[in-house]
């Protein structure tokens, strides 16, 4: 099950709670003391508050920056199982992340403007299994996240 991470900054302070498997469970099996389930109750409550507070006007957030990291076969195994294969997809725009360096995990790019909407449109039909054929190299597995601001960007 997936952790569930709230993080706050208000005035320079931040907070952040995380909590495992929120609104999947019944706290009270997992061995949790009454305060625990009290705390996960809270931050339910919390989560519910803020999304009711955007209600129906509010829009998904839509990036205008992406990076894109290319990973090396250490790091993004191809999928063992026959029904996990992924048909490859052509890399969709003129930006190509760099070959992953010797002894690195993945290499990466800053994609904007233009391209960033064409690779979003791609995005919406691939999934995380999905190889991506750029030149003729062979399929590489990449990850993707949305650059935010404040966010420094690439690595490194």
């Amino acid at each position: 099950m997936p952790d569930t991470t709230v993080t706050i900054t208000v005035d320079g302070a931040t907070s952040s709670h995380t909590a495992y498997a929120l609104g999947f469970d019944d706290s009270a099996s997992l061995g949790l003391s009454e305060s625990e389930i009290a705390a996960r109750a809270a931050l339910q409550d919390f989560i519910e508050s803020a999304q009711a507070l955007a209600g129906a006007d509010s829009e998904s957030y839509v990036p205008t920056e992406l990076l894109a990291f290319r990973l090396s076969p250490e790091a993004a195994p191809a999928p063992e199982e026959r029904d996990l294969v992924q048909e490859p997809m052509p890399w969709p725009i003129a930006t190509v992340p760099p070959p992953v360096a010797d002894g690195e995990v993945s290499s990466c790019v800053q994609i904007s403007g233009q391209e960033a909407v064409d690779l979003l449109a791609a995005l919406e039909v691939a999934n995380e299994l999905t190889p991506w054929l750029i030149g003729t190299e062979p399929p590489a597995r990449m990850a993707f996240r949305p650059l935010l601001p404040g966010d420094p960007g690439c690595p490194g």
